[in-house]
């Protein structure tokens, strides 16, 4: 088995940029819900189909679980960044290519995370206005959005991840 070197890779000012947009949509995860709590009805829209219809209902309190859910997620994803030598790589690593390699994958890992979180946000939007009676189609829109952005960011990745190999090689 091939190690992968172990680097300290320092943060730069556009992941400080990236970690105060995941702090934001942290905190909303978490405030939002409070908010909302006095507001909702005992039930709540728990599930909805692809068509974006309820069919599942559940205790106003269960919107807490996705908070929490959202929260354990974003900061563990967080913190695994600082350990890019364990992750997997579309590519060979080596004391060449490490560096951006890793500082390559740590921002994907951001994103990533952003969007994951913000996944989250706009779920718990959906639920509670939908609980509340509110139009909700731009939520099922922001949902969609939301998912072709993360797969769009993983084939940027990924394009980037291979250019930089074939550069360094």
């Amino acid at each position: 088995m091939n190690s992968k070197p172990k680097l300290k890779i320092p943060t730069e000012r556009f992941d400080v940029v990236l970690d105060v947009v995941l702090l934001a949509f942290v905190l909303a995860v978490v405030i939002v819900p409070m908010y909302y709590l006095n507001l909702l009805p005992d039930k709540i829209p728990l599930h909805f189909n692809m068509k974006g219809n309820v069919d599942n209902y559940g205790n106003k309190y269960t919107i807490f679980m996705v908070s929490g859910i959202s929260v354990v997620l974003a900061v563990s994803l967080w913190w695994i960044r600082r350990f890019p030598h364990l992750m997997n790589f579309p590519v060979q690593i080596n004391e060449a290519n490490a560096r951006l390699q890793y500082l390559l994958a740590i921002r994907l890992l951001n994103v990533i995370n952003i969007l994951t979180t913000s996944i989250f946000l706009i779920i718990i939007l959906l639920i509670t206005n939908t609980a509340l009676g509110y139009e909700t189609n731009i939520y099922n829109v922001l949902l969609y959005i939301n998912i072709a952005m993360m797969f769009v960011s993983m084939l940027i990745y990924f394009i980037r991840a291979g250019k930089l190999n074939k550069n360094k090689s």
